[in-house]
């Protein structure tokens, strides 16, 4: 009982300063003063300064453009995904981090906010892009990329339907298997001869990684707009690199190609594109009978001996009657429906026989050539090519055509609680390094130290050495001791096995268990040592009853299992918006509402996702 005992609260008090250890080397770190001096045009949010919901949504706006249904009326928001402010709860980060978060999954999302200082990314420039995001629960279709637009204002973001105003640039990672999973970079270009804009997105773009340990992950994207190089960052680190005129390395290309084909080229008529031809050569053998039929009638099978070709095989149905309606004059003389005779089933058949048909064994078939390679073969007939009337280059692509004046989150919705943090948009590599410095690598290596912290928890205690083995052929039996050992060794890996809730629970269980127990052993003890002094111990009668009254101060405490995690509550913060505005599904302008604003739904695919 001692051992036991001596066991049981080792392992209470191990536990304890095990915990009390990983406790103190996880604490969550302050939140850091930055020392970052930003030029007066950077734009850098970490979204600290908002104390509500509400206070964020005076810079931060939703679109409230709805979408109506023509055949029911029915009205919906085009962004249903609800917006706020959350701090980080998978992973911890530091104290009090506010990030940007949609609380709602598998819904449309977009908010977006005008930036103080409008940007103009021309000669000698670099556009630099960065921001974190941290997923919280598993993505299976969303993504968390960014759009920057040309100058707005406050209404035109309220007004936002995807496609109007016209957006400058799409960054961010995507991921919705098996369609895509990159991190898109796509520029806004004019034909300057058609007036027609359309977005040229980068091919091989690099793979999201929004999965994994689910630990914060920085993006960054440069763009330089003088040598047209650019560079896309995961974490840091380049992981994809090249020139923006790299020939195939944006589809469609940002410049026209100079030739294209003749439309009014016609193919000649003695142009053959026939790969394979009937062999004119050849003829067909003496033997080959095409006069033979494919199916001959049975010569083995002969007419059953019941078979009645006298009998009708249909006949008229007996039980039909002529109609009511049936006039004679104008409807001609009525005739019943023909059935099939019953009589005929009650022998081998009726009316007339004939045996079945066979594949006949002569039969060859029409005769053809057999193909061989037209020596004629011209290949494929395509039009000339022809200088293009509609040529233009585009030799600096790196060049937005408008200042970036705001910047909205539109995505489809796949993660709930996804964090958007520490967005930066400006034109310095150094100040996007600087702050990633400080906000990314310190959050990144206190999320990677929880994962290992729960990592050697799960693992549990190291197993106590293994006693050697016997002599073989020698029958021993564990003792009392060594048994316990074995059944505490086990306990040890089902406690290490469990939570850090559910460790404390048991734990303390534990604890109040053995000092019961405890308590009780010595109360006995000492009732005995009294009655003992009074002479009340030495008869047989007497020893009985200490024997049943040690039995019942060594019976060990029962021990109760865990009924496993408790599951936390995440409260879900919604955002009011209402859809004052309404779009018919084509969509409708919200002249009907407020006055005309020519708004027109997006057609790029990566908003019709879902």
């Amino acid at each position: 009982m001692d051992s036991i005992i001596k066991l049981l609260l080792g392992l209470v008090f191990a536990r304890s300063t095990f915990g009390e250890k990983e406790d103190a080397s996880l604490q969550t770190p302050p939140f850091p003063s930055f020392a970052v001096s930003l030029a007066e045009d950077s734009f850098w949010e970490n979204f600290q300064s908002y104390k509500s919901d509400e206070d964020l949504f005076k810079k931060w706006h939703i679109s409230r453009i709805g979408l109506k249904d023509k055949s029911t009326g029915e009205a919906r928001p085009m962004y249903p995904a609800k917006w706020t402010l959350q701090e980080p709860y998978y992973l911890k980060s530091f104290k009090g981090d506010q990030c940007l978060s949609p609380a709602t999954s598998n819904a449309p999302a977009m908010i977006g906010r005008v930036l103080p200082h409008p940007l103009d990314i021309v000669e000698g420039t670099k556009l630099v892009v960065q921001y974190e995001v941290q997923l919280q629960n598993k993505i299976q279709c969303g993504g968390a990329f960014l759009k920057l637009l040309p100058k707005v204002n406050e209404t035109e973001l309220i007004r936002y339907s995807g496609g109007n105003p016209l957006l400058e640039l799409i960054f961010g990672p995507d991921k919705c298997l098996p369609y895509t999973d990159e991190v898109h970079l796509g520029l806004k270009k004019t034909d300057p001869i058609t007036g027609q804009s359309e977005m040229k997105m980068l091919t091989g773009a690099p793979p999201s990684k929004l999965e994994g340990d689910r630990t914060v992950r920085l993006y960054t994207l440069v763009i330089d707009a003088t040598t047209q190089d650019y560079e896309i960052r995961i974490d840091g680190q380049v992981a994809k690199a090249g020139n923006l005129l790299d020939e195939g390395s944006f589809q469609p290309s940002f410049h026209a190609p100079k030739q294209v084909p003749d439309l009014e080229a016609e193919k000649p008529d003695e142009w053959d594109e026939r790969e394979i031809i009937p062999d004119p050569d050849a003829e067909k053998p003496e033997y080959w009978d095409e006069s033979e039929p494919a199916m001959i009638p049975n010569d083995e099978e002969s007419k059953p001996a019941s078979w009645d070709e006298t009998m009708p095989e249909y006949i008229p149905d007996p039980s039909s009657k002529e109609p009511e309606w049936w006039n004679t004059a104008e409807d001609g003389e009525w005739v019943a429906p023909l059935i099939r005779n019953p009589d005929c089933f009650k022998i081998a058949g009726c009316g007339p026989w004939s045996p079945h048909m066979i594949e006949n064994p002569d039969y060859w078939g029409p005769w053809t050539p057999p193909s061989i390679e037209n020596p004629n073969y011209m290949g494929k007939w395509e039009p000339p090519l022809i200088d293009n009337p509609n040529y233009f280059e585009n030799l600096k692509p790196a060049q937005l055509e408008n200042s970036i004046g705001g910047v909205v989150f539109e995505f489809w919705s796949g993660s709930k609680d996804l964090l958007i943090d520490n967005l930066y948009i400006g034109l310095h590599l150094e100040e996007a390094e600087s702050l990633g410095n400080q906000t990314f690598i310190p959050k990144k290596k206190f999320q990677e130290e929880q994962i290992e912290a729960d990592i050697i928890d799960q693992r549990g205690h190291i197993d106590h050495p293994k006693r050697p083995p016997t002599m073989e052929g020698e029958n021993t039996v564990n003792n009392l001791f060594d048994q316990l050992t074995d059944y505490v060794d086990v306990l040890l890996q089902k406690f290490a096995e469990q939570s850090s809730i559910v460790q404390n629970i048991v734990g303390g269980s534990l604890i109040v268990l053995i000092l019961g127990a405890t308590s009780f052993f010595f109360l006995k003890l000492v009732m005995f040592q009294q009655d003992h002094s009074k002479g009340l111990g030495i008869t047989n009668e007497g020893e009985k009853g200490l024997e049943e009254k040690e039995k019942d101060g060594l019976s060990e405490p029962k021990l109760e299992g865990s009924e496993g995690e408790p599951q936390l509550e995440i409260v879900e913060t919604q955002v009011e918006t209402d859809v004052t505005v309404e779009v018919d599904m084509e969509p409708l302008d919200p002249a009907s509402t407020e006055e005309a604003t020519g708004i027109s739904l997006d057609s790029d695919t990566l908003n019709k996702r879902g």
